[in-house]
């Protein structure tokens, strides 16, 4: 965090830059791979969106609250990068967030 000149505040958060270059550091490039992030809030919120721009070809996302969760996932999927998947607060369901769209469907 910074303040600025005028009085208001800057800052940045790296949780899901650092989160991808600890993966690189150790020999696991993200791109074209699936990826699962359970929690869709501030850090898991910033790790997606990372790995989106890293270039995972899949990647499903689970939360308790599922407006959170589906908040993220159309956010993600507006980027166009990849396909995202929305699921239930239990991981081992995945049903399908359509890029580009609100419409589900089960997978």
């Amino acid at each position: 965090m910074r303040r600025n000149a005028d009085g208001t505040w800057h800052g940045d958060m790296f949780d899901g830059m650092g989160y991808v270059e600890a993966l690189k550091s150790r020999g696991c490039n993200p791109r074209g791979l699936r990826a699962l992030i359970v929690g869709a809030g501030g850090a898991g919120s910033a790790i997606a969106y990372s790995l989106m721009m890293a270039g995972v070809a899949e990647l499903a996302i689970h939360d308790e609250d599922q407006a959170r969760r589906d908040a993220l996932a159309g956010r993600l999927a507006g980027l166009g990068l990849g396909t995202v998947f929305i699921g239930s607060p239990d991981p081992r369901i995945r049903p399908c967030y359509q890029r580009h769209t609100d419409r589900h469907e089960d997978r």
